[in-house]
């Protein structure tokens, strides 16, 4: 990774034109170079006449040791009545590994989602016409609360009320649709949906690096990033396996085990992978990195 900073260099003496060499002080961990060239720092210009200047100043950080500070020191030769001004240069390289999963809250995500899951499969009942109403009126339920929970974690006031709204309409509507059984599955539903959205949510916003801003586009942001991708699977593979331990194997079941354990798996092992590939090129090369 290369960073880029300008250093600006002004004279407001009238009547007087400034010149300027720039010279990096040698350090005894660099390694040689030819006069005029560094092996990991580059100023642009080099040399300059004028009384306003913007130099660039360009850093090789691939060529440093991960997780160090670094320290030089930059000399300007110049025709002011100072003939050298002396400027530090403080470099602080970042860690090896810079996205790691934040595993507790994904463990807590995980343990919350089970135990909701385990609640929507007691609710359900086992088989017969209301077990049916009453998984309709759950998946409904489940969908509205999801979208409030969500939008609670990234506080869109919009998204709540209208979530509210809505399921309090289908709650007007669906007895007479689906009979009782889905009325209550739709109300259950939707207070689990919002539980487990809201923390899905919190843990997507709050627990992956920096907190992420609130608002909507954030929120559409941050579901469609690698993190909003663990958590959500994190959050489906918990709940549908705490309704398979409450009401066994069925068709439904095996498949959402599938489509949400399957894809978290590969997803984390990808991670992994990448992690360890990294490491493993970082000590191939550690030898040949420049020390503070």
């Amino acid at each position: 990774m290369s960073l880029t900073e300008k250093i600006t260099v002004t004279n407001p003496i009238p009547d007087t034109l400034l010149e300027g060499t720039w010279e990096i002080v040698p350090h005894p961990n660099d390694p040689r170079r030819a006069q005029g060239s560094h092996s990991w720092m580059s100023l642009e210009p080099a040399e300059f006449k004028g009384n306003y200047t913007e130099c660039q100043i360009t850093l090789d950080t691939r060529k440093l040791v991960a997780e160090q500070t670094d320290e030089r020191q930059l000399l300007l030769h110049g025709n002011a009545v100072l003939p050298t001004y002396s400027l530090s240069i403080t470099v602080k390289t970042a860690p090896l590994i810079t996205h790691k999963l934040p595993q507790r809250s994904l463990g807590i995500l995980f343990g919350i989602a089970l135990f909701m899951g385990w609640i929507t499969g007691l609710i359900s009942g086992d088989t017969g016409i209301a077990a049916t109403l009453t998984w309709i009126g759950l998946i409904l339920g489940l969908t509205i609360g999801s979208v409030g929970g969500l939008g609670a974690a990234f506080s869109v006031i919009p998204m709540i009320v209208n979530s509210v709204w809505i399921i309090f309409g289908l709650r007007m509507v669906l007895p007479f649709v689906l009979g009782g059984f889905g009325a209550v599955g739709s109300i259950v539903g939707f207070f689990i949906g919002l539980i487990v959205a809201t923390a899905t949510g919190s843990v997507l916003r709050y627990s992956f690096g920096e907190s992420k801003r609130s608002g909507y586009h954030s929120l559409l942001s941050a579901l469609f990033s690698s993190a909003g991708l663990i958590s959500v699977l994190t959050a489906g593979f918990g709940f549908t396996v705490g309704t398979f331990l409450k009401i066994g194997f069925s068709l439904w079941i095996i498949v959402a085990l599938t489509g949400t354990g399957l894809p978290l798996g590969h997803k984390l092992f990808t991670l992994y992978s990448q992690q360890q590939k990294r490491i493993a090129n970082y000590r191939k090369s550690q030898r040949f990195l420049i020390k503070p």
